[in-house]
């Protein structure tokens, strides 16, 4: 049996739930999304019978990375070695990768 999955409504994040958590969303509580971080609404999604696909895409964001350096050179420097800085997405930017996708498909038949 497929496990039941819940959407969050704010970002769109899937993940499974008990049995309990979906009565709650179906009664309309607001539970704790895994990606927001906090209570949000979710909706049930119903799985039975289809199968996950994980979708390639990319999208871009833009930020700032603050560090303290004796120079541009030195910042950049820290820049490219640190970690993703918090960012707004770039509206527009999100793509799916479809030649990815035709690769998928080939090694998928290549499996059977």
């Amino acid at each position: 049996m497929v496990p039941p999955r819940i959407k969050c409504q704010t970002c769109g994040t899937i993940q499974e739930a008990s049995g309990h958590i979906q009565r709650m969303v179906e009664a309309g509580v607001a539970v704790f999304c895994t990606n927001c971080k906090n209570g949000q609404p979710h909706e049930v999604v119903q799985t039975e019978g289809k199968k996950l696909f994980r979708v390639p895409c990319s999208w871009q964001m833009y930020g700032y990375f603050e560090c303290y350096a004796e120079d541009w050179d030195d910042a950049i420097e820290q820049a490219n070695e640190g970690s993703l800085p918090d960012g707004d997405y770039i509206d527009d930017s999100f793509e799916v990768d479809t030649d990815r996708i035709e690769e998928m498909k080939e090694e998928e038949k290549s499996d059977v």
